[in-house]
Order: C-alpha cells, then structure tokens, then sequence
C-alpha cells in the first residue's frame, strides 16, 4: 500500500479529517509527537497502527487494537483483549491481510478464518467505550466518527464469553464492550 492509495480512498468523503489528510488539524495534547510520528508512519506504510495497552501491575486486562483501517479502508477499528500481546499482534496483522485482500469483518459476523481451528465473533463497540479504549484512534481521526469491532475469541472447547458454559476467566478477559457502560463505569456481564 502507499500514500498515495491511502489518501485517493478518502477522496469520496470530503469531511475526512484524520492526521495524514488533514496535515494542519492540531494534534491532541495527550498523545506525543513521537507517538504519533509512530502511528502515522505505520498507517502510511502499512495501512494500519497496532495499539498494544498492557498494565504492568496486571490489574486490567491487557488488549491491542488497530488505527487506520477506517482510513485505509473504509474498515471499523478493531479490538481484541485478554491475549499474550505476541497472539494479538499476531491474529489483528493476519486481519489485516484479509482486509487487504477484500475480507470485511462487521459486527455479528462468526468467522473461521481468523483464529487456528476455531471461530471468532466480531461484535460492534457501543461508543460509550471509545473514550476509554482507543485514545490513539482517537487523536488519529480528530473525533470519535468512526466505527470499532470487538473480536471475540472462544476457549478451547468453543465457547464464547455469553455462552451458560464459558468459564469466569473467559469473559474476565473480554470485557462486554458491545453493551453501553453500565452506570458504575463498568462493563455489563456477557451472560446478561
């Protein structure tokens, strides 16, 4: 992909204002420049940003999502928590190539190209979400106008989060984002 692909897929929307079409929009005062030299050299090149967030202490749940496939493709966000940061990385890259190739992953789609011998589910974010999930994308876009997906991974028998089976870890680890927040903050359970 080049620049030069990535700015003529954004010719059709006019009120597209993301960080490398809209060189002069001010840059968000949270984010570094360095950082963001980072996203913008990654989107440029690759078409996309991987966002690790991990908490050392182990407190929250550690999850990895993309900036720019909205940008590159016209292709919600997405977002995947509870994994080793190498699996993340590893499974949002390998998305990315479907989406190169022509793939869309939206929400309610069940799919069993993206994990080894199981399915994932892609659910769409409630935007209640976004101001706590995907600053970066955030600052990247210069609002919060554009869409986000959970990938939703299985345990090793199959089932998911919502699932009356699923084990307490399984939906520990993948926080319910595709329900609005609660009105503690909090996520709302899977198996609500």
């Amino acid at each position: 992909m080049h620049d030069s692909d990535l700015h003529e897929n954004d010719l059709h929307d006019p009120a597209h204002t993301c960080a490398l079409c809209d060189a002069t929009r001010a840059q968000d005062p949270g984010t570094s420049a360095n950082v963001r030299e980072v996203i913008l050299r990654n989107v440029r090149r690759w078409g996309v940003h991987l966002q690790g967030v991990f908490d050392p202490e182990g407190t929250k749940v550690d999850f990895v999502y993309t900036v720019g496939l909205w940008h590159a493709h016209r292709h919600p966000e997405l977002i995947v928590f509870g994994m080793r940061h190498e699996s993340a990385y590893g499974i949002l890259n390998y998305v990315h190539g479907l989406i190169d190739a022509g793939q869309t992953f939206e929400d309610g789609l069940r799919s069993p190209d993206v994990l080894d011998g199981f399915d994932a589910e892609f659910r769409a974010v409630d935007p209640g979400w976004f101001t706590e999930y995907v600053g970066q994308a955030r600052d990247f876009y210069g609002d919060w106008d554009f869409p986000l997906v959970q990938l939703i991974w299985p345990d090793g028998r199959g089932q998911f989060p919502w699932d009356p089976e699923a084990p307490d870890w399984l939906t520990e680890k993948q926080p319910a984002l595709w329900t609005p927040p609660t009105l503690d903050g909090g996520p709302q359970s899977a198996r609500h």
